[in-house]
């Protein structure tokens, strides 16, 4: 019967095998397969770079605020009207 001493290293043994696994995709040690962590977020923040400087040039290049004393909300009615049965 093995001892507990035993199956310690022999757990420790098979954990550390496992997860040496898991790290090296082949036997040889090469990476070649291995995926490469920042590949997926370099395109995704090219992408979000160029989207904010178009929104950038855009809005240098052609601002549409409107001009000075005029308002686009309509003044016809300055009575604000509530349904019955609310309160303040």
């Amino acid at each position: 019967m093995a001892s507990r001493r035993d199956e310690l290293n022999a757990y420790t043994f098979a954990k550390r095998r496992t997860l040496a696994s898991f790290l090296r995709p082949s036997p040889s040690g090469s990476e070649e397969g291995a995926p490469k962590p920042l590949s997926a977020v370099w395109p995704g923040t090219v992408v979000g770079v160029v989207v904010l400087a178009v929104f950038g040039a855009v809005g240098l290049f052609s601002p549409t605020a409107p001009e000075a004393g005029t308002s686009r909300v309509s003044t016809s009615s300055s009575r604000v009207t509530r349904p019955r049965g609310t309160s303040c």
